[in-house]
């Protein structure tokens, strides 16, 4: 007590408060201020004036008695520390305020200045003990309404175990049926999961961690499990043996439920990448054996019937043999059509650039093919490149072989925002609500999506047809295992999926 102290004194006997006030001069106590009252309604009155420091109360007053004086005056201030005033006759009564909330008590006529110096003292300590307990119980209160956990505390030496308010809310148990022991708790856990969860929380204990954690299923009150994530926190006494454990059940059911869901989609759409490249496969090989069957091999069946009659007729060789290399020729250039469609293009410091140019001009034919290439291209990514690659030769086969048109283009845009390619035609056109995706499409689509980008595709009958493929930054389309994340184009706004 080194602050100079504000008390009040409510006594009603003359005698009792001069002999008080005596021993408070000689008791060495630092005084501010010492204020009495005779009544409980005075000493309200004061108290509305000014809050002291603490109070000795008669439990006795001419306007209120017994345990009711106490109540009142608590009622008015609360934090307030207050001593008792007894007599012989009324201890019990005392008591029975200190079980309330008083701090201390004293014994009218039996008590000195060293003695009361204490009393005050331990009842200003106590009383600011209480407050700081008061307040964090407030504030663990306040945490256990404002989280959605079960809060726990499980005494280890006793097996008693206590759960918060929120036990009944999360899992729908009445109050009455929570159960106060441990086995409440253990005869919840799903069967499935009960021996693994309390052998890792035996062993946790006995090998002296202070940290628990696993998930399990728990039985609600309508008979289904919610998935749990439960963390624990052990505390030891001065000897090191566990003596107690605290902590928090978090429901998880519906995380879970979003993992299963992510983990199904995604199953199915390396499912659906493993097919798509098969069928890419199968309709490769399929094109390699028509464009070999129908154009080179028959080709070369002409150039070898030629060569025979040139040799069994001397007089045709001078016409035979050059029409002959010609078809030889036609074998070569249709042998290199197809080496540069299966082989990848050779990387270049330039970027993608050269190989587009070089895809354009062998694919133009009797039409016009512009190219267009904006931003810093050669920074892409070299299997970015590929795919780009890959997209715009399929795109340029399918205008090739259904479109019809007599313009094309190729535009090909990089920047911080992201990569843009765009092919487009004048030719037929197309409904794209009518008319499903070919095995071209959506390769060209899975080959966006592979790379965290997305497909559109803006045509009609008789207005042409633009393809236009998005692609992320090379480093926001990456996840952190190093493998790119699929896309959802139906997610984005603004963007429309073709029917399968």
């Amino acid at each position: 007590m080194n602050a100079p102290l504000s008390i009040l004194i409510v006594e009603d006997n003359p005698g009792d408060l001069l002999l008080l006030q005596e021993h408070l001069r000689f008791s060495g106590i630092p005084l501010r201020a010492v204020r009495t009252a005779t009544t409980l309604a005075a000493a309200t009155a004061l108290l509305a004036e000014e809050v002291p420091d603490l109070v000795l109360l008669d439990m006795f007053l001419p306007d209120s008695s017994g345990l009711d004086t106490f109540h009142r005056l608590s009622a008015i201030a609360p934090d307030l520390p207050v001593v008792v005033l007894s007599g012989l006759s009324d201890a019990q009564t005392a008591i029975s305020t200190i079980q309330q909330g008083a701090q201390d008590y004293i014994v009218k006529g039996d008590f000195d200045e060293r003695l009361l110096a204490k009393v005050l003292q331990y009842a200003l300590e106590r009383n600011a003990i209480r407050l700081k307990l008061q307040a964090s119980i407030e504030r663990y209160t306040l945490v256990a309404k404002a989280t959605s956990d079960v809060l726990w505390d499980w005494n280890l030496v006793t097996d008693a175990n206590w759960f918060s308010e929120n036990f009944t809310v999360l899992f729908g148990y009445p109050p009455g049926e929570v159960g106060t022991g441990i086995d409440a708790w253990k005869s919840r856990v799903h069967p499935d999961d009960s021996g693994r969860v309390i052998a890792s929380i035996h062993q946790a204990i006995a090998e002296g961690r202070r940290f628990w954690e696993d998930e399990y299923r728990f039985r609600k009150a309508d008979g289904t499990y919610a998935a749990i994530l439960d963390r624990g926190h052990t505390l030891y006494n001065e000897q090191g043996v566990p003596t107690r454990m605290i902590g928090s059940m978090q429901d998880i059911s519906t995380l879970k439920k979003l993992q299963d869901t992510i983990l199904r989609e995604q199953v199915a759409a390396q499912r659906l990448i493993a097919e798509t490249t098969v069928r890419a496969q199968e309709k490769e090989r399929a094109t390699l054996g028509r464009d070999l069957h129908d154009n080179i091999n028959q080709i070369l069946t002409a150039c070898k019937l030629m060569i025979d009659m040139a040799a069994g007729s001397p007089d045709l060789r001078d016409s035979l043999l050059p029409r002959s290399a010609s078809h030889l020729n036609r074998a070569i250039e249709e042998i290199r059509r197809l080496s540069r469609e299966l082989v990848p293009p050779e990387h270049s410091a330039e970027g993608i650039g050269p190989a587009l140019a070089e895809l354009a001009e062998a694919m133009s034919g009797s039409r016009h093919i512009d190219l267009v290439l904006e931003g810093p291209i050669a920074a892409i990514p070299p299997d970015v490149q590929l795919t780009l690659y890959r997209i715009t030769q399929e795109a340029l086969n399918n205008i090739s072989k259904y479109a019809g048109a007599t313009e094309a283009s190729i535009s090909l845009h990089s920047s911080a925002a992201g990569i843009s390619l765009t092919v487009a035609d004048n030719g037929a056109g197309f409904d794209p609500e009518e008319r499903k995706l070919g095995i071209g499409l959506r390769n060209i689509r899975h080959r966006a999506e592979l790379h965290g980008g997305s497909l559109r595709i803006d045509t009609a009958p008789g207005t042409g047809c633009r393809l236009i493929v998005r692609l992320p930054p090379a480093d926001r389309g990456m996840a952190t295992g190093g493998e790119r994340q699929p896309a959802k184009p139906a997610d984005r706004p603004g963007e429309t999926r073709l029917p399968e």
